[in-house]
């Protein structure tokens, strides 16, 4: 659990250096996502995003907040 929190603080501090609150949760899933799949090739990673859709699309209002 340690291990999951260090490398999401190295990703928000390195990669998202301002991070908005409201898109917190957000980054958390993408690295959540990320940890899980960690042991697959980029294959199967890039197979599972596409398989699992949630049924609709996101529009720029939905992700802009």
């Amino acid at each position: 659990m340690e291990y999951f929190w260090c490398l999401l603080g190295r990703c928000l501090n390195g990669t998202y250096v301002s991070v908005q609150p409201f898109h917190l949760l957000r980054h958390v899933n993408a690295q959540t996502f990320r940890y899980n799949e960690r042991h697959g090739v980029d294959s199967d990673r890039f197979r599972s995003v596409l398989e699992n859709p949630r049924g609709r699309r996101s529009t720029f209002a939905e992700v802009k907040g």
